[in-house]
């Protein structure tokens, strides 16, 4: 009778355990589905076909058009709006200039801002108070805009690493002006356009801009009946492009997440009797977790998927459930045990608690670099 069974003292509390690791184990598939179905959300059905613009084939009815970007600011990303001022310039042709005198129109008639907002504030203001007639025969006019600006595709997939794009989007308005007319046709000029020295928005590093001119499908003949085909439009898009501050991101977002997980991944090394401060440790980490991503959710748009930061988070919170439920059920068995087998239970409780930091450990690692390969590859 002198040889004793490896887990003598150690009273058994094999129902709580099943009953834990069920529920965890319910809420990590749970966790699971959700996420595969926001990942293969569907593309929306009502978004409007863009197709290049086709090549010029009337000069009489060409404008040429060229957007310069001076400034940018009040960026809200949550509310997806931003100012921006700048210049817009025409170039047309007599023929086109002497048929709008005619009819009254005026060149400012020609264009419009499709993503500007608040029309209240919004100006449009001519440099010169009449076109200038150039060498070439045509005539050049240019305006000053200024006013709020809307975006419509942010990509915060990346999120705090995120590329957003800023557009400011003018369309050619009118595409016949009288009935004999062939449509009235959009040439940018690449060579002019650009963004100027205020163009920078804070937190973000500018990569440059882009523009692009393209015809705008739209899914409806607005109501007409004559209508051979759905509507369309010719646009000059010129878009800023501007990357996530790295240093930045780093401290704001990521350093105090790794300084709470590195805190909670240690309590496991906190010897058993001082269970009253391990149970304790998951709880204010889960809670310190939720005021974390709160505070940087309240910063962003609400998105139909998962950012990066919010699946690392979500990592998180489980780590923090299975600590829990790991302290609970050690402070169970050993509260149960004989005061004489508390030494051999706490021997038993670190030696679990040991492989249970090892496996939260590599699991959180392998979790992030999945989640990074996921969204970035």
């Amino acid at each position: 009778m002198s040889e004793s069974k490896p887990n003598r003292g150690i009273p058994s509390q094999r129902g709580l355990l099943i009953r834990l690791i069920g529920i965890i184990g319910l809420l990590m598939t749970t966790m699971m589905v959700m996420r595969y179905h926001i990942a293969n959300h569907p593309p929306s059905e009502f978004n409007e076909h863009l197709s290049p613009l086709p090549a010029p084939n009337d000069p009489d009815q060409t404008v040429e058009t060229g957007l310069y970007v001076h400034n940018i600011y009040a960026f809200e990303a949550d509310k997806k709006i931003f100012d921006a001022d700048g210049w817009i310039w025409l170039k047309y042709s007599k023929a086109l200039n002497d048929y709008m005198l005619s009819q009254g129109i005026l060149p400012a008639n020609l264009i419009h801002f499709v993503n500007q907002v608040d029309d209240y504030d919004f100006s449009l203001d001519p440099s010169i108070d009449q076109p200038i007639l150039m060498p070439d025969g045509r005539y050049y006019q240019k305006f000053r805009f200024s006013g709020h600006f809307y975006v419509d595709e942010l990509d915060f997939r990346k999120f705090p690493f995120q590329t957003i794009s800023l557009p400011v989007i003018v369309e050619i308005r009118g595409q016949r002006l009288h009935r004999d007319a062939s449509p009235v046709q959009l040439v940018v000029d690449k060579n002019d356009s650009g963004i100027g020295a205020y163009i920078d928005v804070s937190g973000y590093e500018t990569k440059g801009f882009s523009i692009e001119g393209a015809t705008e499908h739209f899914m409806s003949r607005m109501g007409n009946p004559l209508a051979d085909e759905k509507g369309s439009k010719s646009e000059l898009r010129l878009t800023v492009h501007y990357q996530k501050a790295l240093n930045s991101t780093f401290l704001k977002f990521i350093l105090p997440l790794i300084t709470v997980m590195l805190l909670t991944l240690f309590s496991p090394s906190i010897a058993p009797m001082g269970w009253e401060v391990l149970v304790g440790i998951p709880s204010t980490s889960l809670l310190t977790l939720i005021f974390l991503q709160q505070t940087y959710q309240s910063s962003i748009p609400d998105f139909h998927y998962l950012t990066f930061l919010d699946s690392i988070y979500n990592l998180c919170y489980m780590v923090d459930l299975i600590l829990f439920a790991l302290f609970l059920w050690a402070a169970k068995i050993y509260h149960a045990a004989a005061e004489e087998d508390h030494k051999i239970v706490a021997a038993y409780i670190e030696k679990i608690d040991h492989r249970f930091q090892v496996v939260l450990t590599l699991g959180l690692i392998f979790g992030v670099v999945g989640d990074w390969w996921f969204h970035f590859l």
